[in-house]
C-alpha cells in the first residue's frame, strides 16, 4: 500500500510537472522576442506593475473556468461547457469569437516565425514554401498528442534555462543594474498612460495560457484532478514570472532607455535588437537558433492545441477524418494570411487580447458568478482590466 501511495503520489507530481512546463511554454514565444523593446516606454516599474496586474487576472479567470469545469465530463472542452451554459444561440457567438481570436494569434506566430526563418537561413526559401512548413510541423504535433508534447515542451524548456543561464553568465561583466532604476529613464510611475498600449501586449504573450486549460483537465484525468491542474497553473505562473524577469531584467541592464529609443527612431526592429543581445554575450549562431526554437515550439503548440480542443467535439476519443479535418480548418487560414500580411502581427497580438479577453474577463467570470453567486468584486475587476486593455488597444493601436 506504501508504494502504491508513492506511484501515485510521483505520477501526480511529474502530472503537476509537466502541465506546468506546458503552461510556462504557452506563453514566453513571441513575448520574449517582441516585450523587450516594447517595454522601454514603460521601462523598470511599469513592466513590474503590468506583470503582477496581468497575472492576477488571468490566474484568477482561470481558476473561475476550472471551478466551472467541475460540473463538466473531462472529455469536454470549452465549447460543450459553453453550450450547456449559454444554449446553442449564444455558443455560436463565443464559437465566432473563441475560434477567430485563435486564428489570429496563429497567424501572428506563422509571421514572426516565417520572418525569423528567412532572415536566420543561409540561403533563400520562398515565404509560401516556410509557412507550409510551419504548417505542417504544427499539424505533426497535435498528432504526437498532449503526454508526448509535454515531454517536448519541457525539454524545449530545458534548452531555455541552459541559454538562459549562458546568457546571464556570458553577460554579467556587460550588466549595469543600475539602468534598471536610473533617474533619467522616464517610466510608468512619472506618466501612467505609457502602460497602456503594452495591456493587450502583455495580456496575450504573458498569460495567454488559458486555452490550456482543458488540455490540463485531460492531463489530470487520474489523481488529485482539480488539485493537479491548480498545482500545474501555480508552479507555471510562477516559471512565467521568474522567467521574464530574469529575460527583461537582462535587457534593460544592458541598455539604456534613450538608446533603445534612438535605435527604435530609426526602424530598428525587435529582431534585429536580439540579435544585438546574442553579439553581445559571444554566443554561436547555433545558440541563437536552437534557443528560438525552444522558445517558439511551445506556445504554437499551446494556441495550435486550444484550437484543436475547441474544434474537436470529443478529446478523448477522435476518428482520423475529424483529426485531418480539424487540421486543414486550423492552419490554412493562418497560413494564408501570414503570406499575403507578413507583418501585421503587433495588431494581430493586441487584437486576439481584445476578443479572447471578452470571454475570459467578461464572460467566464459572469458564469462563475451565475453557477456560484461568489465572488462578484473579483469578477468585476477582471472585467474592468478588460474594458480598459481594449480602450486602449484601440486608441493605440486603430486610432
Amino acid at each position: 500500500m506504501r508504494r502504491s501511495h508513492r506511484v501515485t503520489l510521483g505520477t501526480n507530481t511529474q502530472k503537476a510537472v509537466s502541465g506546468a512546463a506546458v503552461v510556462f511554454g504557452s506563453c514566453i514565444g513571441l513575448g520574449f522576442i517582441i516585450l523587450p523593446v516594447l517595454s522601454v516606454t514603460a521601462w523598470t516599474s511599469g513592466v513590474i506593475i503590468i506583470l503582477l496586474v496581468t497575472l492576477a487576472v488571468s490566474y484568477t479567470a482561470s481558476i473561475k473556468y476550472l471551478e466551472i469545469s467541475s460540473y463538466h465530463r473531462v472529455s469536454d472542452g470549452m465549447r460543450q461547457i459553453l453550450e450547456k451554459a449559454v444554449g446553442a444561440y449564444g455558443r455560436k457567438w463565443v464559437d465566432a469569437i473563441i475560434i477567430l481570436s485563435l486564428f489570429v494569434l496563429l497567424y501572428a506566430y506563422f509571421s514572426v516565425i516565417s520572418e525569423l526563418t528567412m532572415s536566420l537561413l543561409p540561403f533563400h526559401l520562398p515565404h509560401g514554401v516556410v509557412t507550409i512548413i510551419i504548417g505542417v510541423i504544427c499539424f505533426v504535433m497535435m498528432a504526437l498528442g498532449i503526454r508526448s508534447m509535454s515531454a517536448v515542451v519541457l525539454i524545449c524548456n530545458v534548452l531555455l534555462l541552459i541559454i538562459f543561464v549562458s546568457l546571464i553568465v556570458t553577460l554579467f561583466p556587460q550588466l549595469h543594474v543600475q539602468n534598471l532604476v536610473a533617474e533619467d529613464a522616464m517610466g510608468m510611475l512619472d506618466d501612467p498612460r505609457v502602460a497602456l498600449p503594452l495591456l493587450p501586449i502583455f495580456f496575450a504573450n504573458c498569460f495567454g495560457f488559458q486555452p490550456m486549460m482543458p488540455a490540463l483537465r485531460v492531463l489530470h484525468d487520474q489523481g488529485r484532478k482539480r488539485k493537479g491542474v491548480i498545482a500545474s497553473l501555480r508552479l507555471g505562473v510562477i516559471f512565467i514570472i521568474v522567467g521574464y524577469a530574469i529575460w527583461l531584467g537582462i535587457f534593460l541592464s544592458l541598455f539604456d532607455q534613450q538608446s533603445v529609443l534612438s535605435q527604435l527612431a530609426l526602424d530598428v526592429s525587435s529582431f534585429d535588437v536580439l540579435y544585438q543581445v546574442f553579439t553581445m554575450s559571444g554566443l554561436t549562431h547555433a545558440f541563437l537558433i536552437v534557443w528560438l526554437v525552444a522558445l517558439l515550439v511551445p506556445p504554437i503548440y499551446g494556441v495550435s492545441k486550444g484550437l484543436f480542443d475547441y474544434l474537436l467535439p470529443d478529446q478523448l476519443t477522435v476518428s482520423k477524418r475529424d483529426f485531418l479535418q480539424a487540421g486543414l480548418i486550423a492552419f490554412i487560414p493562418p497560413m494564408v494570411f501570414s503570406y499575403v500580411f507578413p507583418h501585421g502581427f503587433l495588431i494581430a497580438i493586441g487584437f486576439v487580447a481584445v476578443i479572447f479577453g471578452a470571454i475570459w474577463c467578461v464572460l467566464v467570470p459572469w458564469l462563475h458568478w451565475k453557477r456560484r453567486r461568489v465572488a462578484w468584486l473579483s469578477s468585476v475587476l477582471i472585467a474592468l482590466y478588460w474594458l480598459l486593455m481594449t480602450v486602449s488597444f484601440f486608441i493605440y493601436s486603430i486610432f
